[in-house]
């Protein structure tokens, strides 16, 4: 599914953040998913609102791009114990999967506090 244009200005202001401001490049165009949830990402107890967090995962050249401007340790990544590399930045995570090998990076936007929330639980 190709980012719609909210996610897309979402999607660039979590970049922005994350990536130095002075070493500014041309736009491009991004590529991933995304979905609406609620604060509870695993077993969300019942009643839980499921429309208060918009979950991004970009792919493709966005996510390697991002995964190397991050100034964040790579770290073996647990969760998918595969010899994949998990790089941490407050709520924003990128991971050089080794199979199949690529990069994904997924971050959260509580929408009711108009700030970055977790957007993956591993």
């Amino acid at each position: 599914m190709r980012v719609g244009a909210a996610t897309t200005a979402v999607a660039a202001l979590a970049l922005a953040t994350a990536l130095d401001a002075t070493a500014a490049s041309p736009s491009r165009p991004l590529t991933g998913t995304y979905a609406f949830a609620g604060r509870t990402l695993v077993d969300p107890p019942p009643g839980e609102p499921q429309d208060t967090h918009l979950i991004v995962t970009l792919d493709g050249d966005a996510a390697r791009a991002l995964y190397a401007k991050l100034k964040a340790p790579p770290r073996r990544d647990a969760c998918l114990d595969d010899g994949s590399l998990t790089k941490r930045a407050g709520d924003l995570q990128c991971t050089a999967t080794a199979k199949p090998k690529g990069y994904t990076c997924t971050f959260g936007v509580d929408l009711e506090r108009r700030v970055l929330a977790p957007g993956a639980v591993c």
